[in-house]
């Protein structure tokens, strides 16, 4: 099949990054050589820490950390309860206020980002009706399933995960269908997994589907929150 080649415009622009609630405050954080490397909190664990740093010099120890930092999306620059407002389209949408608080943080992360990038984008009903949803989402362990496996295999009397559980361990098959189902977005949505390139094959992949002619416009981009 051959493509037409035609311009494809960036219409809104999104994002949430450790020391940044958005693309403005990322930019500028960039320009000033800010590090938003900080200490990793205690809760970020699981266990103590000096059970899992190893920083010696030398070869790594297996399943250790080489350090106490990294860049970390903290609670000062994203609030989930900051999406409460969600919850009643999610219920307009057969998805009930348990159903949201389950879910996990790169689910609530998408979800944030998505909603600031179509209030900039200002698409039309029309358009959204021709918009389609492609996001990458690492396949790596994230705190919904590191609670899930701690229920199922460290409790005293393990116990099936009820279906709010289950979508707490962080599907990663589900960002871009969630968001896609919250902002009436109904031109087709997958979430994909492409290692350390998977943010630039979502957009790679989104412009394949604008060249085609199948949809207007494409939300694209990347989610991980290990």
């Amino acid at each position: 099949m051959s493509l037409k080649r035609v311009d494809i415009a960036v219409v809104g622009m999104s994002g949430i990054f450790p020391g940044a609630c958005d693309t403005q405050q990322f930019i500028a954080n960039l320009m000033a050589k800010k590090s938003s490397v900080i200490p990793v909190p205690q809760d970020r664990w699981g266990v103590p820490p000096e059970i899992m740093v190893d920083n010696r010099a030398g070869t790594p120890l297996p399943d250790r950390a080489c350090s106490r930092f990294a860049g970390l999306i903290s609670q000062s620059v994203f609030n989930p309860s900051n999406l409460d407002f969600c919850k009643s389209d999610m219920a307009g949408h057969g998805l009930d206020s348990d159903f949201f608080d389950a879910l996990d943080p790169v689910h609530h992360l998408a979800l944030a980002a998505g909603i600031d990038l179509m209030t900039n984008a200002r698409l039309s009903k029309e358009n959204r009706e021709r918009t389609g949803v492609v996001l990458a989402a690492i396949a790596l362990p994230t705190p919904g399933a590191s609670r899930l496996t701690r229920n199922l295999f460290l409790a005293p009397t393990p116990a099936m995960p009820s279906r709010q559980q289950a979508w707490g361990a962080g599907m990663l098959s589900a960002p871009a269908s969630i968001l896609a189902r919250i902002l009436g977005l109904t031109g087709g949505s997958f979430t994909l997994d492409a290692a350390c390139a998977s943010s630039l094959f979502s957009i790679k992949l989104a412009c394949e589907q604008l060249l085609s002619g199948k949809v207007d416009a494409m939300v694209a981009g990347g989610v991980s929150r290990p």
